[in-house]
């Protein structure tokens, strides 16, 4: 598993330190679910995304797609579960993290840093 740090460029603010990167189809569509919760991990980047879903998924999380170079296309906020969301065409990846963790102050257009641990 490898494992990655992410940041908010302009504030510095760290959304998560241990943040795995699924780029396998099989880890790309099991995500998080059927997980009672994170575990070991802080979140999960999904690769090649721009939507989801949290069908069998047991906790609420935040969701912020990306664009190709880390920009914030869209960022949703305490997805319940068995919800979907729509099709951002911008997006390539989807940043899942626990509900809460992306505070106010990071918003749309702003930009991630990330890296390798």
């Amino acid at each position: 598993m490898i494992l990655h740090q992410i940041k908010h460029k302009e504030t510095g603010t760290v959304l998560g330190t241990r943040v795995e990167v699924a780029t396998s189809m099989v880890r790309r569509t099991v995500g998080l679910m059927f997980r009672p919760e994170m575990g070991e991990i802080d979140g999960l980047m999904v690769e090649r995304c721009n939507s989801v879903h949290t069908c069998f998924q047991r906790f609420p999380m935040d969701v912020v797609f990306l664009s190709r170079d880390y920009t914030i296309v869209k960022i949703i906020r305490s997805m319940k579960t068995w919800r979907f969301t729509w099709m951002y065409w911008r997006a390539v990846r989807a940043l899942e993290l626990p509900a809460g963790s992306v505070p106010a102050i990071v918003i749309e257009g702003g930009k991630l840093e990330v890296t390798r641990v």
